[in-house]
């Protein structure tokens, strides 16, 4: 009997454990372009799984939460301009926060030009922070973190560079 009890207890804390997994409705790609040596295009794709939608970094807040972009050290490089967003994103107003709303459906693309300051590799953590909400209203947060692994600039280019 004992043997049944000790058994009926790991089968609970396993379906526990299948039940506590984590949903992911975005899935994130990584990448640079290189414009320069000393310029270069940090890339960040998202997959929207269907019904789902991505809120934009520019979306106001009173509403769904915009996400964030942030950058645990920028000491090795200077952004160029405001991060781009590609498609375009869909305004719309929405009943259940009761304002208009900047989102994503499907896919999206974040895109932040950098300058290169460091004649050293380096490495650019980033967090992105944000939510997602499904069509019948249901919302959730994300938190995603990547590391670029970026090439310093040459001495030699680098002069070049400050001439």
């Amino acid at each position: 009997m004992k043997k049944l009890f000790y058994f009926a207890i790991i089968i609970f804390f396993f379906s526990l454990n299948i039940n506590a997994q984590i949903e992911k409705h975005v899935q994130w790609e990584f990448s640079t372009e290189e414009i320069s040596e000393d310029e270069i295009i940090l890339v960040f794709e998202a997959t929207i799984d269907e019904g789902w939608d991505l809120y934009s970094p520019n979306n106001t807040l009173g509403g769904a939460m915009p996400m964030k972009i942030t950058y645990e050290d920028e000491t090795n490089f200077q952004k160029v301009g405001e991060i781009t967003e590609n498609p375009k994103p869909i305004n719309k107003y929405d009943d259940i926060f009761e304002k208009e709303e900047i989102f994503f459906e499907n896919e999206a693309t974040f895109k932040q030009q950098i300058k290169i300051v460091s004649n050293t590799d380096f490495t650019i953590s980033v967090t992105l922070k944000g939510q997602i909400c499904y069509e019948n209203g249901r919302c959730m947060q994300f938190v995603e973190n990547y590391d670029f692994h970026i090439k310093g600039v040459t001495q030699n280019s680098k002069n070049n560079i400050d001439k």
